[in-house]
């Protein structure tokens, strides 16, 4: 009970107080956890694609400056019979951004199911703003169509 009539006791301003340091804790939370992600369509739906660097290029918006790669995955929409696999470089820096290639196995259309999945280099995935990022393919799937990428980007590297 407060001292001063129609005034709350301290205890009822610490409990709003609380209240308030919760939800701002709860929105910084939601703030510096969003990921980026970004799908591109790297060939189209009814095209045959042969094995090459530069298939497609891409530049880092400004929003993304200082962000790191940390999570990518590959589709086809229609599966080759042999395997396809699938690196991602930053021409900027002049380095690859994957230590093992993305890989969707034969008869497949996802790296989802990979036998040996995607590694981003912890050394290479950080992004700076205006960086040119090329998708590669370094192996095509015989009879593989419609590749498609979908690279996502965080502020701070995964573990």
């Amino acid at each position: 009970m407060s001292l001063i009539p129609n005034w709350p006791s301290i205890p009822s301003i610490e409990e709003e107080l609380l209240k308030h340091l919760e939800r701002i804790r709860a929105l910084e939370a939601l703030v510096f956890q969003v990921d980026a992600q970004f799908d591109i369509k790297v060939t189209a739906d009814s095209t045959f694609f042969i094995v090459g660097n530069g298939k497609f290029f891409w530049m880092v918006p400004s929003d993304l400056d200082g962000w790191f790669l940390v999570e990518v995955e590959a589709f086809l929409s229609t599966a080759g019979s042999t395997s396809t696999t699938v690196q991602i470089a930053n021409t900027t820096t002049g380095f690859d951004m994957l230590t093992t290639v993305m890989t969707i196995d034969s008869s497949e259309r996802t790296t989802c199911t990979a036998a040996i999945p995607p590694v981003i280099s912890t050394t290479r995935d950080l992004v700076t703003a205006c960086d040119i990022l090329r998708i590669d393919i370094d192996l095509a799937g015989t009879g593989a169509k419609g590749l498609g990428v979908i690279a996502t980007f965080a502020r701070e590297r995964r573990e």
